[in-house]
């Protein structure tokens, strides 16, 4: 993921492709074309749909197997306008966090940006009554409000009250420079930072869905 790749077996050159961003559609390749003792260099942006990009290009360039997710944005009604907007964010957030983990290969701003999607999911949530502010100023989900959203699953209220809870608070201990103090012991790896991103994204779009379907 955001390596260079060499493919061999062309004749009397070589070409080297930088991956770019998967699952975003749009990647830019950078080719540098190798011809006997001649070298030329050059960028050039190639258009790749996500689908196929998914399919056939991120295996065969070793960047493993994918599936795309679609998260259904929430009606006008019956959230508020103010909902609407933040849950708008937190799926914006959400793509950001994956976009970050192939441009800068690092985990503080995947992490970042999955704290703010999480964040505006919950505020988008508080005026529906399923999430409500901390006296720190901090936003929580309601369990209780929860499980009457989910029809008195109690344990489907508990399930996505923890796992949101739990990947807000390791996303909140990044190691970001302006946070030393609050990293945690074992360093995180991009590849658990992108399964939290996942966890995150399917708790958000189950939500939704929920949100969704109650009014059909």
């Amino acid at each position: 993921m955001g390596k260079d790749f060499r493919l061999a077996g062309l004749p009397n050159d070589a070409v080297m492709l930088k991956a770019g961003k998967p699952l975003l559609g749009i990647n830019k390749l950078k080719l540098l074309g190798i011809n006997n003792t001649v070298y030329s260099e050059y960028e050039t942006p190639i258009t790749i749909e996500g689908p196929r990009w998914v399919r056939d290009f991120a295996p065969a360039l070793g960047l493993g197997n994918y599936v795309l997710l679609e998260l259904p944005l929430p009606g006008p009604l019956p959230e508020p306008e103010e909902s609407l907007q933040r849950f708008i964010n937190a799926i914006k957030s959400l793509k950001r966090a994956r976009e970050a983990i192939y441009e800068t290969l690092s985990i503080g701003p995947p992490l970042t940006a999955l704290r703010n999607a999480l964040i505006e999911a919950c505020y988008a949530l508080e005026p529906l009554k399923l999430a409500t502010r901390s006296q720190n100023g901090g936003c929580m989900l309601v369990k209780e409000k929860l499980k009457e959203l989910f029809q008195g699953n109690e344990l489907l209220a508990k399930l996505v009250t923890e796992v949101f809870t739990n990947v807000k608070t390791i996303s909140t201990r990044g190691p970001e420079p302006t946070q030393p103090h609050l990293a945690p012991g074992p360093a995180l790896t991009l590849y658990q930072v992108e399964s939290l991103i996942g966890l995150a994204t399917f708790i958000l779009k189950l939500l939704l869905d929920t949100l969704k379907y109650r009014r059909i």
